[in-house]
This record gives structure tokens, C-alpha cells and sequence, in this order.
């Protein structure tokens, strides 16, 4: 049998003048498609898919550039003739997207970095430029070219994490809080570490606290140890550099600012659980409860009084109050506000002994100045130990149930914690005559 061969059914030189045939083929190829990908990336030059971002240059919390890497090197003539526009997106501090436009034949272009564009964003304006995270708008920006359609150019962030606000709540029984809103959510570089920190008077110090996180931490609530520090309103808090980051790796930075704490919930009343007095004929001539005006220092009840008293005026009571209504300064009016307290009094058998209710006008003369916003002082409702038929009570414990609400007009803005069916001891003893 005869085999066939190569040599028996290729013409001679095949081998030799086809190896040269597919060497010029592959040449012609491959200027082929650099021609074309040439032609492709001049008109228009597309902007790459992954590496253009919002940046903060200057790491002062707040976005202040874009730039756009092209697929090709541009030039100032083709800035000038090939690009009409270009469109960013970004909320402004109500929320709502805006344009941002840069018109071709005023983009600036460096020759250092031929394939990219740096666009500035404006500073002075309604622009949220501490917002790190970046919306559905403004994850895409346009491109418009002259004479073609528009090319979407697809944005990132490199935007670390910031804290966007601090809230202090002061409450009447138990442990204050802190809560902390980020502008987006965050993670731990460091599991266990501490990664946050306070400024209290000039001095900076650590502190440690329950943590609650929430909203897919986004919002964080640090409940107080009454074993360290913890800030109060006025001072101001910061995340601990590359201590914490967002989805896309962003670290803080060194340069991380501290944000002030707001005393929004800093409303305080004081009472007292024992009293030890001396019996007066003189306490059948006061009346049951007493309404009392305080602007000093100490704080009432004091150790030889049972009451409840509320801390009113003041630069954090003020704040609160523009907080919770979300007014400005110059709308708080005094005539506007009143106070509301409400005592009941029962034997520990359940027997009713005494009750009041207190309602008073912010603008009451008996405030400093005919107000009770613009000095710290006290309004103090005082039980002078006597029951509702003016006799005065015997020595021992009574069952209290006390209510306070702060009220702008018909609303209520404030009220005390302790429910109204509550109840706390107040304590009576007495000194030998």
C-alpha cells in the first residue's frame, strides 16, 4: 500500500513561500487593527470603565475634584474642537442631585498626564461635598462630543468615611448616650481596637463605651461606662486615623477632623430620695407644694428638701430647643414655652396623700429677666411634707410618681423618662426636738 506524504502532495516550496504568505498576513492583521483601534480611540476617545474618581486632595473632609483617565491622549485642540461638554452629578444639602457642568473649551489639560482630565468642583455652593458615598447619578457622568452621541464616563470614590454629626442624649435615669452618624457605612480595620476619640477643653482623650451599631453601620450608639470618660456636649469627637473604613477600602485619614457635639438632649432634673428634718409648727402656715425660682449654683433639692426641679436657660438648653423644633435662634420666644410638673404622693399601703401640678410660662417674671432662656437657672417644685389636709406627714417612706414635659405652644417637645404610672421612694426622718 502507498503512503501519502506530505512531500508526495505539497508542491515543492510550499512550506517556504507559505511560512513568508502568513508572516505578511499577520503583519497586514495587526496594522489593520492598530489602525482601526487608532481610529477607534480618536473619534471620539472613550473614557475607561475603572479609573475615574471623586477625590478630596487637600483631606479636609470634603469632595474637591473629579478626573477622568481617557483611553487615548487628548489635546488642547481636541478639547476645543471635539468635546462640548461635560456633566457630573451630585446632591446638594437637601438631598437633591445636581448638574455640574464644565464646557470643552474651558477644561483644563495638562500635557504631564495627556490622557486625563482634572475637573475641580466649586466650593462655594449648596453642594453636600462631605458626602462620601456616591449616589446612582453620580456613579455616571456625560460626556457630550460635538457632532456624536454622548459617552457615559463611569465614576467611583476615593472618599474615606467622616463623622456627619454628634448627638448627646442626656437621660434621667440610667446612662447617657452618644450617637454617631456616619456618611456612610463603615467597618473596623482592626477588630477590638479602639477607633475613636474626644477633645474635652483643648485636651484629647480615648474612652470606651457599649457599642450598638445600626443601619448597616451606618449609625453608631455608644452607651456610657461609668468607668471612664465620656464627652459631654460642647466637646467634639474624631475617628482615630485608618482606624475604620468604607466598602471601597477608603481609610481615614490623618487629617480626620473633630466634629462637635451637639447637646441636643441636654435637659436634667434633679430630685431627692431622703430628707432628715425637724419638726416646725411653722410648716402648717406654707403651702403643700411651693413653686421656687433659682438662679444660683446649687443644685435643689438639697439634702433638707423633696422636689423635683428642672435645669432651664442657657447656651445647651437653647440648643435643644432650636434641635428639636428645627428653628432658628431668633424664632425661640419665650412666650411660646412652658414647663408642666406633675408630683403625686401615696403612702407605701397605697393611700393617697398629696398631689400638684405645676404649669409655668417660660416668660414668668419670676425667670431672670422675664426668661427662662437666656440664663442657667432652676424652676423648683417644692413639697413642704404636708398632706392634702395640711397636716404634716409622718415620718417614714412615700411612694412618688412624678411627670415633666417641656411644651412649645400645644406640643410637647420634652418629657421625662419615668412613665406616669412609675414610682420612686422619697424618705422622711426626723431629728429630736
Amino acid at each position: 500500500m502507498e503512503l501519502f506524504t506530505a512531500k508526495k502532495i505539497m508542491p515543492a516550496g510550499f512550506f517556504k513561500n507559505g511560512a513568508r504568505a502568513f508572516r505578511l498576513s499577520a503583519i497586514f492583521c495587526g496594522l489593520f487593527f492598530v489602525q482601526s483601534f487608532a481610529a477607534f480611540i480618536r473619534d471620539p476617545i472613550p473614557p475607561t470603565t475603572s479609573q475615574n474618581y471623586f477625590l478630596d486632595l487637600d483631606e479636609d473632609g470634603k469632595a474637591d475634584q473629579a478626573t477622568i483617565i481617557f483611553l487615548g491622549n487628548l489635546s488642547q485642540n481636541y478639547l476645543d474642537s471635539a468635546i462640548q461638554s461635560i456633566t457630573l452629578y451630585w446632591p446638594d444639602s437637601t438631598g437633591k442631585e445636581k448638574e455640574i457642568s464644565y464646557k470643552g473649551s474651558e477644561l483644563g489639560w495638562d500635557s504631564s498626564q495627556a490622557n486625563a482630565l482634572t475637573l475641580k468642583l466649586p466650593q462655594n455652593s449648596n453642594l453636600n461635598l462631605r458626602k462620601t458615598a456616591l449616589s446612582a447619578k453620580s456613579k455616571n457622568a456625560k460626556i457630550q462630543f460635538n457632532g456624536s452621541s454622548p459617552l457615559e464616563a463611569k465614576m467611583q470614590e476615593k472618599l474615606p468615611p467622616q463623622i456627619e454629626r454628634a448627638v448627646l442624649r442626656n437621660h434621667e435615669t440610667g446612662k447617657d448616650t452618644l450617637i454617631l452618624f456616619f456618611s456612610e457605612p463603615v467597618s473596623e480595620v482592626s477588630l477590638g481596637s479602639d477607633f475613636l476619640e474626644f477633645k474635652q477643653a483643648n485636651v484629647t482623650k480615648n474612652f470606651s463605651a457599649k457599642a450598638e451599631w445600626f443601619f448597616g453601620n451606618s449609625t453608631l450608639m455608644l452607651i456610657q461606662n461609668s468607668q471612664s470618660n465620656f464627652p459631654l456636649s460642647g466637646d467634639s469627637i474624631r475617628i482615630l486615623p485608618n482606624m475604620l473604613m468604607d466598602s471601597s477600602k477608603n481609610k481615614v485619614p490623618e487629617s480626620t477632623r473633630f466634629v462637635p457635639i451637639d447637646g441636643t438632649l441636654s435637659v436634667k432634673l434633679h430630685t431627692n430620695s431622703l430628707v432628715q428634718i425637724r419638726s416646725e409648727n411653722a410648716l402648717r402656715e406654707r403651702p403643700i407644694f411651693e413653686r421656687i425660682f433659682l438662679d444660683s449654683a446649687e443644685i435643689h433639692p438639697n439634702a433638707g428638701e423633696l422636689g423635683v426641679s428642672i435645669e432651664v436657660g442657657g447656651k445647651d438648653f437653647k440648643n435643644y430647643l432650636q434641635e428639636a423644633l428645627k428653628i432658628s435662634a431668633d424664632s425661640l420666644l419665650e412666650k411660646d414655652f412652658s414647663f408642666q410638673i406633675a408630683i403625686r404622693i401615696y403612702t407605701t399601703s397605697g393611700s393617697y396623700v398629696t398631689s400638684a401640678l405645676s404649669e409655668t410660662s417660660c416668660a414668668d417674671n419670676h425667670f431672670i429677666e422675664g426668661s427662662c432662656l437666656k440664663n442657667k437657672q432652676q424652676l423648683f417644685l417644692k413639697w413642704n411634707f404636708l398632706a392634702n389636709n395640711r397636716e404634716e406627714v409622718a415620718t417614714g417612706a412615700y411612694l412618688v410618681k412624678y411627670f415633666v414635659t417641656i411644651r412649645h405652644k400645644e406640643k410637647v417637645i420634652w418629657k421625662s423618662e419615668r412613665e406616669k404610672n412609675a414610682a420612686t421612694i422619697w424618705g422622711i426622718k426626723r431629728n429630736s426636738p
